[in-house]
């Protein structure tokens, strides 16, 4: 039977109506690190594993896709095997999966673990435990632009798409799954939040998500090392999804004694052209 997840998300509340943002450092005297706060909201999670939407959740329709993938790599602890080995992968999943890409570029990679509480910031870095997307739609060609500047004119000439390879390490997810919104539920104008977030030498951007009861919400119960969660989180093709919130969330059927969540993301830039 399906596991699904009677849970809380956190979605962004503004302090008022400007423009949000976020210091990621200690901001200038007088003024406050961000100007929005996050509240729970109940929500339920379906649970895709048996569904139609194991098999059939599509990147361009609903915002995300389930894929069967077994990696060389399984530990994930060596920074310089896990961009020989898993990289390339990954690229190759890509490649396999969007049929009109041509090329995969890997720009950014995040491992989860925490091995005690997952919400104590002083240890490692655990799950986000926020409803967002991971890029603006001004971002997405900005990042381009950081990451691959001589060759982002011409890419963006074609087709470029933001992409989110999230898998488990070493377990099945228990605890804090990962959770993404049916694209079809979300009102982009109404429930996506752009919020600058200042570092000390560069403005990133991300979506914060304003919470709406029509929002529909996925995971795969006990999802594997051997499962990956695809994240569209950027594309230029605007008629299609194009920045899916999704978040971690506590699951309360989980098993006390399992293990805390693992996880690997890679965000990928996916093009058209070659």
């Amino acid at each position: 039977m399906p596991n699904d997840v009677e849970t809380t998300l956190n979605y962004a509340v503004p302090f008022d109506g400007e423009p949000l943002y976020k210091y990621i450092f200690s901001p200038p005297e007088g003024v406050p690190r961000k100007n929005f706060e996050f509240k729970a909201y109940p929500a339920t999670v379906r649970d895709a594993r048996g569904t139609e939407m194991e098999e059939k959740a599509d990147l361009d329709v609903h915002g995300f896709q389930f894929v069967k993938h077994k990696s060389l790599e399984t530990e994930f602890l060596d920074e310089d095997r896990i961009k020989e080995v898993y990289f390339k992968e990954a690229e190759q999943l890509l490649l396999s999966v969007i049929p009109w890409a041509k090329r995969v570029h890997v720009f950014d990679s995040t491992v989860r673990r925490k091995d005690k509480d997952p919400s104590d910031p002083t240890e490692g870095r655990g799950p986000a435990l926020r409803v967002h997307a991971d890029q603006t739609y001004e971002s997405g060609p900005a990042r381009l632009r950081i990451h691959l500047p001589d060759q982002a004119d011409r890419l963006l000439k074609g087709r470029m798409q933001i992409i989110n390879v999230w898998r488990p390490i070493g377990n099945p997810v228990a605890h804090n799954p990962l959770a993404v919104a049916d694209w079809r539920s979300v009102n982009p104008a109404q429930d996506l939040l752009a919020t600058k977030r200042i570092h000390p030498d560069f403005i990133g951007a991300t979506y914060n998500v304003r919470h709406s009861e029509k929002h529909q919400w996925w995971h795969l119960a006990d999802q594997s090392p051997e499962e990956c969660l695809l994240i569209k989180c950027y594309d230029t093709v605007e008629n299609v999804a194009r920045a899916t919130p999704h978040t971690s969330f506590d699951d309360h059927t989980s098993p006390p004694e399992a293990p805390h969540r693992q996880s690997i993301e890679l965000r990928c830039f996916v093009f058209e052209l070659d």
